[in-house]
Parts: C-alpha cells; sequence; structure tokens
C-alpha cells in the first residue's frame, strides 16, 4: 500500500493496514495477559510469541495511530503488571520498545517523526487528518443531533471520513450518542480496575487477574488507536 505499507490482498477488515494494525494493537496485551497467566512454559512461550509477531505486524504497517496505541498498551501494561517492581518493568519496557522500533522498516522513523513534524510525511495526510478534525469539530458543535450515519463525506475535505473515531460518532450520530459512546468505552475499565484491585488485595495471581489487565490495555489501546481512525462502527467496540 503506497508503495512502502504492508497490508493484505483478500480485503476485508484488513484491506486497510490502519485497521490491520489497530485490531492487532487490541490483540497483544491479551496474549501478553494469556502468557503471564499460563503455567507451563511451552504455553508462555507460545502467547508471547504470538504477542512479538503482532507487534511486528503492526510496525510493518507504518500506522502512526497504532505505533501510539502501541504506547498506551505497554504503559497499562508496565504500570498495572509490575506494580511490586515498576522500575525494573519500566526498564525492561523501554529496552524491548528500543529494540522493536530499531527492528523496524526503513523510513519508520520518519513517519513516526510527521505525526509531530507533519512536512515529512511525503503524502500530506497529516496536515489533511488535521484539517478534517477541525472540520469534524465544527460540524459537531453546530449538528447537536448529528447530520446522519455515513454523512461527513458529504461535508468534509476531499470527500473523506472524519479519520477520528470519536468526532465520527458525535458529528454524525450527536452529542448523545457520543456520550454513549464514551459510556462503553469507559465503563469497562472502571470495572475491570475494581475486580483487578480485589484480586490483587487478596494475592489471587489467576488468569482472570491478568485478563482483567489485558482487557484494560486492550481498551486503552482502540481508545488511543482510534483517534486517528474512523472505526467507531466497526466491530472493534
Amino acid at each position: 500500500t503506497e508503495g512502502y505499507r504492508v497490508s493484505v490482498d483478500f480485503g476485508g477488515m484488513f484491506g486497510n493496514p490502519n485497521d490491520m494494525s489497530v485490531h492487532l494493537v487490541i490483540f497483544i496485551p491479551i496474549a501478553v495477559a494469556l502468557g503471564a497467566a499460563a503455567r507451563n512454559w511451552v504455553m508462555k512461550l507460545i502467547f508471547f510469541a504470538g504477542a512479538a509477531i503482532m507487534t511486528a505486524g503492526s510496525l510493518v504497517t507504518q500506522s502512526r495511530g497504532a505505533f501510539l496505541g502501541l504506547i498506551a498498551v505497554a504503559a497499562v501494561l508496565v504500570w498495572k503488571l509490575g506494580r511490586l517492581h515498576r522500575l525494573r518493568t519500566t526498564v525492561i519496557a523501554v529496552v524491548a520498545g528500543g529494540m522493536a522500533i530499531l527492528l523496524a522498516p526503513g523510513e519508520y522513523g520518519l513517519r513516526i517523526l510527521s505525526i509531530f513534524i507533519p512536512s515529512l510525511d511525503p503524502v500530506g495526510s497529516a496536515s489533511q487528518r488535521t484539517e478534517l478534525l477541525i472540520r469534524s469539530i465544527w460540524v459537531t458543535l453546530r449538528n447537536p443531533l448529528g447530520i446522519g450515519i455515513g454523512n461527513f463525506e458529504i461535508v468534509g475535505v476531499y470527500n473523506l471520513g472524519t479519520h477520528n473515531a470519536f468526532t465520527q460518532v458525535s458529528s454524525e450520530l450527536g452529542w448523545l450518542a457520543f456520550a454513549a459512546y464514551l459510556i462503553i468505552l469507559l465503563s469497562p475499565i472502571r470495572k475491570l480496575n475494581v475486580m483487578e484491585r480485589r484480586l490483587f488485595a487478596q494475592s489471587d495471581y489467576t488468569w482472570l487477574y491478568y485478563l482483567s489487565i489485558g482487557v484494560q490495555a486492550s481498551i486503552a489501546g482502540y481508545f488511543v488507536s482510534s483517534f486517528f481512525s474512523s472505526l467507531a462502527y466497526n466491530w472493534y467496540v
């Protein structure tokens, strides 16, 4: 795709490299959590290897939104899984992240820097998405009930979508739907956090404890990644 990004030929929900990378970001923390919970070293290796392969897959899509989503996932996992040894866990995470970036495809660093320096983007998509974000916010403010599902392309720039799941909902479905969308995302995090804390207080480090952390990290990864893609009507939520 675009001569330097990886996508797949059979289309569907993986036909777009951005959509595919978000899918991988969501499942990486699940694999890490199941690996941490596994008692058998063979199963641990399988789960952790799966997480590493999915991370590599996300990197070769060269999705900037997915990169930021990976940072959010790593932050949640380090903070919660490394609760007893945060400094050591943070150092390990930083070293692993540095190695991943060093092994990433050529020009990956420049593409990530284009998040902050739009002029480094050869196709100008970074500045284009900024323009779309501003337009979608204005449409949201002027239309409390929304303009109808799928209609932003009519009033958007270059017949493009919002490239932001949050303003996709707010501009097309209105303010109440946007509030409901946030509740759908944030309510599970609150409840999972309560579950995790109770299990930790009981020193009950079973698969349920690790998976409650993994799902929180998964939602955090989607929360950040979806800020850069129109994913609200897809399967992710």
